[in-house]
């Protein structure tokens, strides 16, 4: 066997490895007794989740708006990526306490994602600089949203008695995008647009709640690492998918509709899980991109 097979070996090795003794450490921090499905983990270590729902419910919306240009989705994706692999590199900095699961994939593999980050940055601008000047002006009214919330809590240090962090961190998901179709404003775009910032908030919370542990010393802005120990997601949901119904009967097209109930539905699963679940992280970004990823398949 050649050095080239060897070293490809080891490669591929490493990741399922890793992950497997991460659960193993982390066991004991956790009453939880199921087990998250491999691919979803492998979507969350390199943060492939925020840019898969900012991508798929781009083109659930532009459908369901009337836009027929989803080209900005081939800049979009890549942006929103680099973005969230500067965060996950900035969090590899501070591991107190052992950090989460994704959290301690960025400490063991800082150099792969730094690779990842150069790459996307690298590819979104390519492909903005192909693109029509308005759809990079929409590329980069979400991936400025994104970073401005990052920027702004990054600074914020002290405890809070209300969720700002993770109610900006949905406001930002939907305005960005959002904002592609806003003109002409119509009541049925802003409703669709507040229930998918819900979910986005709702699965913000969801991730605060899990990883509360290690916020308390990490990142004291978070809601759950205060004082604050309880919020309404069963009544946010079914908020949700009431809204998401009469906005059906409004003229919401029905795969957005759907997506949405989906969505809601597989959030909702996932607050039945225990608080401290080893990967609600996981669950919950997965409760946006799977929905998120059927709906735009069926509309593309």
């Amino acid at each position: 066997m050649n050095a080239y097979s060897v070293k490809k070996r080891i490669f591929f090795a490493e990741f399922p490895i890793t992950v497997g003794s991460l659960v193993k450490n982390e066991s004991k921090r956790s009453s939880e007794s199921w087990r998250c499905p491999g691919f979803l983990r492998v979507i969350s270590y390199p943060a492939l989740d925020a840019p898969l729902v900012a991508a798929s419910w781009w083109i659930i919306f532009a459908r369901a708006f009337g836009n027929s240009d989803w080209t900005v989705v081939r800049a979009l994706f890549p942006a929103v990526w680099s973005i969230y692999l500067l965060d996950r590199i900035h969090d590899s900095k501070d591991h107190r306490g052992g950090p989460p699961l994704r959290k301690q994939f960025a400490v063991d593999r800082l150099r792969l994602l730094k690779v990842l980050a150069v790459t996307s940055a690298v590819w979104a601008i390519v492909e903005s600089l192909s693109l029509s000047q308005k759809v990079w002006i929409q590329v980069g009214v979400l991936a400025g949203f994104t970073a401005g919330y990052f920027l702004l809590f990054r600074w914020k240090r002290q405890a809070v008695r209300f969720p700002c962090k993770e109610t900006m961190i949905g406001v930002c998901f939907a305005a960005g995008v959002g904002v592609p179709f806003a003109s002409p404003i119509h009541p049925v775009k802003i409703g669709g647009l507040l229930v998918f910032g819900a979910l986005c908030v709702v699965n913000c919370l969801l991730v605060s709640r899990a990883e509360a542990w290690y916020d308390r010393t990490t990142d004291p802005s978070a809601y759950f690492a205060g004082n604050n120990s309880s919020f309404p997601f069963r009544g946010i949901l079914a908020a949700a998918c009431v809204m998401a119904g009469i906005l059906c009967l409004s003229g919401l097209h029905p795969v957005a509709t759907m997506s949405l109930f989906a969505s809601s539905l597989l959030l909702f699963g996932v607050t039945l899980q225990p608080d401290n679940g080893l990967h609600i992280q996981e669950l919950a970004d997965a409760a946006l991109w799977l929905p998120g990823i059927a709906g735009a398949v069926l509309v593309m």
